[in-house]
C-alpha cells in the first residue's frame, strides 16, 4: 500500500463515505490520472480534442466576429491547460472551464448555421437563374 492519498472518513446515513482527499500533485493530468486512471484521462483529452478542433473549424469562418470569439475562447482554454500543468485544480473544478467550452460549442453551431444559410442563399439564387433562362 502506497499511502499516497491520505483520506479523512465520515459516517454517513448509508455507511462510511470519503469526506476528502487531499490533493498531493500539482499538475491536472496527473490527479485526473491518479483519480480516473488512464480511462479518465483518455475521456479528457478526447473532450479536450473534440473542442479544441470545434474552435479551430470555427475559427476559419468567414464571419469575422464568430472567428475572433472562437480565437479568444481557443486561447483561454489553452492558458487553462497550461496553468493547469503546475497547478492541482483539474479543469472541471472552474465553472469557466465550462462556460468557454460552451462558448466554443454555440459558435461553432451558429457557424453551421450561417454556412447551411448562405448555401441556401446560393442554392437559390442558382435555381432563379435556371428559371431566368427558361
Amino acid at each position: 500500500e502506497l499511502h499516497s492519498f491520505p483520506t479523512r472518513r465520515s459516517s454517513d446515513l448509508l455507511g462510511r463515505r470519503f469526506k476528502s482527499i487531499p490533493r498531493p500533485v500539482h499538475n491536472m493530468f496527473l490527479l485526473v490520472t491518479g483519480e480516473t486512471g488512464i480511462i479518465g484521462l483518455l475521456m479528457l483529452l478526447l473532450l479536450l480534442y473534440f473542442f479544441f478542433a470545434m474552435a479551430l473549424k470555427s475559427a476559419r469562418s468567414p464571419d469575422e466576429t464568430i472567428s475572433i470569439i472562437n480565437i479568444s475562447v481557443l486561447t483561454g482554454i489553452v492558458a487553462m491547460c497550461a496553468h493547469g500543468m503546475v497547478d492541482k485544480h483539474p479543469p472541471g473544478g472552474y465553472p469557466l472551464f465550462y462556460v468557454l467550452m460552451a462558448m466554443i460549442a454555440a459558435a461553432y453551431f451558429l457557424n453551421g448555421h450561417l454556412a447551411h444559410n448562405d448555401l441556401s442563399r446560393s442554392m437559390d439564387a442558382d435555381n432563379e437563374e435556371i428559371d431566368q433562362t427558361k
